[in-house]
């Protein structure tokens, strides 16, 4: 009889966020959730909060460019005449969102683009996600683990949905999943800091200046 598996668990959080192990994940900060002239805004959210991690995001992905860590963008993408969207997933929007009119992250449209701030470089991959989970009918998984990606760094917005579903998802793909704290962002402070006491019950979070400086000295 084979002796019982025995996984390795021995990493520390520094060995875990390693530049060699991680990949960084920018999700969803894109014109139409972040601009003050974007969809979100329009219909009367507050986009202070997630314009006050820029600066943090931009940090990180800073670092994580000059220590070798690939960075990726998701960005949330309705396509045109709600080809994308199922009926469950149109009674899902209308009851999380009924607020806002007509589609938003539109492909080809400057409310789909990457804000000017975190522009990915030429040879940077955005993932078009059609659901909240920026593993779900996307092709990440597959750019992580050509990459050898074992530990993905997550940030963006909002954190208690689509940054709180791709963080569980990670883990449930056996990826060390870490979020970064403080470049994520909520337009209801309360739902943020429930999804991070949540998340922070089974995930690492960790702040940028920790993440900034595990990738500048290692």
């Amino acid at each position: 009889m084979p002796p019982p598996h025995t996984p390795t668990t021995g990493l520390s959080p520094a060995e875990v966020l390693a530049p060699s192990r991680c990949a960084l994940l920018v999700i969803d900060m894109q014109n139409d959730f972040v601009d003050p002239g974007g969809a979100y805004a329009r219909a009367g959210d507050d986009v202070a909060p997630a314009r006050s991690v820029i600066e943090p995001i931009a940090g990180t992905i800073a670092a994580a460019r000059a220590a070798g860590v690939p960075v990726l963008f998701a960005a949330n993408t309705t396509l045109p005449d709600g080809r994308s969207d199922s009926p469950a997933w149109t009674y899902f929007k209308n009851f999380a969102r009924p607020d806002l009119d007509g589609p938003y992250t539109v492909p080809g449209t400057w409310g789909w683009e990457i804000i000017a701030e975190l522009a990915p470089a030429e040879d940077e991959d955005i993932v078009r996600k059609h659901r909240s989970n920026a593993f779900v009918g996307t092709d990440l998984d597959m750019l992580l683990r050509s990459r050898g990606v074992e530990t993905l760094v997550s940030c963006g917005v909002v954190t208690n949905g689509c940054v709180e579903a791709t963080v569980r998802h990670a883990a449930f793909l056996d990826y060390y999943s870490v979020l970064v704290r403080d470049a994520c962002a909520s337009s209801s402070p309360a739902l943020h800091d429930a999804a991070l006491q949540l998340l922070g019950a089974r995930h690492d979070l960790v702040t940028a200046e920790d993440v900034q400086k595990i990738w500048e000295y290692s």
